[in-house]
């Protein structure tokens, strides 16, 4: 298939960390400074996936009823 061979460009806003991991992606984050060129691990959104894995207990408190 000759259209494999040439550059292709995709705009997905995305909410997962592995669709964010696709190899060879540049990835542009969007907020509140603006447009900015980023590397994957500084991500905010796999900072906070992160976070997550590492103290879920600090998130799922807040689903429990007061």
């Amino acid at each position: 298939m000759p259209w494999l061979d040439r550059a292709s460009q995709a705009i997905v806003a995305t909410l997962s960390p592995l669709i964010a991991a696709t190899p060879g992606a540049t990835l542009v984050e969007v907020g509140e400074w603006g447009m900015r060129q980023v590397a994957y691990r500084d991500l905010e959104l796999v900072r906070s996936w992160r976070h997550f894995l590492e103290s879920p207990e600090s998130y799922v408190k807040y689903l429990r009823p007061s």
